[in-house]
């Protein structure tokens, strides 16, 4: 498992367990203003592989692809690879000193077609995203792709 350093771990969400409330559901608003889509997505539809296990364990049960190296990891429901693989990149770059650094921390859901973004701690909804969803989407269901998911 990824470390991150004490003080900047307790700094961010956590989703694995630990201090926060249990999950009860409920209406989300996804944030539209997530200053990471721009820096830490890449616009690559071609590169997503919704039928991809999970890399670190082989999971293929509600996995994440992240929309940086478009590598898929399974949720913190499963194993919680999605999130370590955040952590990983980001402990990755914070000897940079870069005030950005942000690791690869958007990704998408292979499961329902969200996007959630660790380091704001958010789903995310943003104009640049309609062509990944595009392409997850006709993956996922097995028809063209077409622009229907969840934007107006």
């Amino acid at each position: 498992f990824f470390r991150a350093s004490a003080v900047l771990f307790r700094s961010i969400p956590r989703t694995m367990g630990g201090d926060l409330e249990p999950d009860t559901g409920g209406a989300v608003e996804p944030k539209q203003d997530c200053p990471h889509v721009h820096h830490q997505v890449r616009l690559r539809p071609d590169r997503i592989k919704a039928d991809s296990p999970c890399r670190d364990c082989g999971s293929t049960a509600e996995n994440w692809v992240c929309l940086q190296c478009f590598q898929n990891r399974c949720s913190r429901y499963v194993n919680g690879d999605a999130e370590a693989h955040w952590l990983g990149t980001l402990d990755a770059e914070l000897p940079n000193t870069d005030p950005d650094a942000a690791g690869h921390c958007v990704a998408l859901s292979l499961s329902d077609l969200s996007v959630w973004c660790y380091a704001c701690g958010a789903y995310v909804k943003h104009d640049l995203l309609p062509p990944l969803l595009v392409a997850a989407e006709a993956q996922k269901f097995g028809r063209p792709a077409r622009p229907s998911v969840g934007f107006s």
